[in-house]
């Protein structure tokens, strides 16, 4: 009972930091290139997670940090379109049904991993699901479109795979899987930037307040 009063406390407290970082990254990339957004924040959380590594001196397998190079791949690949989602459509769309999707890979694999759910859980997640259904219904007339909803559909596909290849490689650690799966995802970003003509250097934020953003979403999603 204990342990299942934890794991609740801290999936609120995670959805909660997530959600602030989810924002702060968004707004940014409503000023900034979302890949430079990305990039940028994923520096400041690397840097976090270091030094909670460097505290709690944590040791790691060689096929943990494999399933964790992996995970960020596919981490990076979920913030990125969501912060791009944010940047370009409503947040009221495009948080929830990236939410939706991720929520449900995970849910997935527990089944055919760990078997069936129970009846209270399986209703719990119907009632979570439903009401991410509802809070991403657009009230403004405009029609939910594939072409609207593609991004944050992939950003929810990046996510669940990651949640479901972190949970592989943080068996006997926390922070340092994360570490190596932020280490893979900020080399990604690196590679995709150097690809983008559009994209020149990487100056840091030139007003402060836009500073201020790209690192409370750096900071919060590595909390989350």
């Amino acid at each position: 009972m204990e342990f299942i009063s934890l794991t609740i406390i801290y999936g609120l407290f995670a959805a909660l930091t997530w959600g602030a970082g989810d924002f702060s990254g968004g707004m940014a990339a409503k000023s900034m290139n979302p890949l430079v957004v990305v990039f940028q924040s994923q520096l400041v959380g690397i840097s976090v997670l270091t030094v909670l590594v460097l505290i709690t001196s944590e040791s790691i397998s060689v096929d943990s940090i494999g399933w964790s190079l992996v995970a960020g791949l596919f981490g990076g690949i979920g913030i990125l379109f969501l912060y791009h989602s944010l940047a370009i459509q409503k947040m009221g769309i495009a948080a929830p049904i990236s939410a939706l999707v991720s929520s449900a890979i995970p849910i997935a694999v527990s089944y055919f991993v760990e078997g069936a759910l129970e009846v209270v859980q399986i209703m719990g997640v119907g009632l979570a699901l439903f009401a991410i259904i509802l809070l991403s219904v657009d009230r403004s007339n405009v029609a939910i479109s594939l072409e609207i909803i593609k991004y944050p559909i992939i950003s929810g596909v990046g996510f669940g795979l990651f949640f479901v290849l972190i949970d592989k490689s943080a068996s006997r650690s926390v922070f340092l899987p994360l570490v190596f799966a932020r280490l893979a995802s900020v080399i990604f970003l690196f590679v995709l930037i150097n690809q983008n003509d559009t994209i020149t250097g990487f100056k840091l934020p030139e007003r402060r307040n836009l500073g201020i953003k790209v690192s409370l979403a750096g900071i919060l999603d590595s909390l989350g």
